[in-house]
């Protein structure tokens, strides 16, 4: 796989593949991003949302039940799960339509208090 990833960033000059790195590295570089991409063919509900909402990064999520617990069932950045022409054409929805981009930027904000540590200890106390 780490070959692959090394041949396509010959092919795809914004594709950087990184290689394994460590948690706190991940969170400081998507903390810069413009856009988290999610592709789960089954999810229960990735930390990974968890962690761009609280970075203020809008997601492009596939449509499976956990992404869709998490963002909601009128999110904006769903693309059929498995369709990468889908994800594609929403992958450049997201680059060169300003007013799509501040939508979901939006949705994602408004879901951010979902997921932040203090509601999430006070709902664990609760149970």
């Amino acid at each position: 796989m780490a070959d692959e990833a090394r041949h396509f960033m010959q092919l795809a000059p914004r594709y950087a593949w990184l290689g394994e790195i460590p948690h706190w590295a991940v969170r400081k570089k998507l903390s810069r991003s413009h856009l988290m991409v999610i592709t789960s063919l089954m999810e229960g509900g990735a930390n990974v949302i968890c962690e761009a909402l609280m970075a203020d990064v809008p997601v492009i999520a596939s449509d499976v039940p956990g992404n869709i617990g998490m963002l909601g069932k009128d999110y904006a950045g769903y693309y059929p799960c498995g369709d990468e022409k889908a994800l594609a054409q929403l992958l450049w929805r997201a680059e060169s339509d300003s007013e799509f981009y501040n939508h979901i930027k939006m949705q994602c904000a408004t879901r951010r208090s979902f997921v932040e540590p203090k509601r999430e200890k006070s709902a664990l106390k609760k149970k």
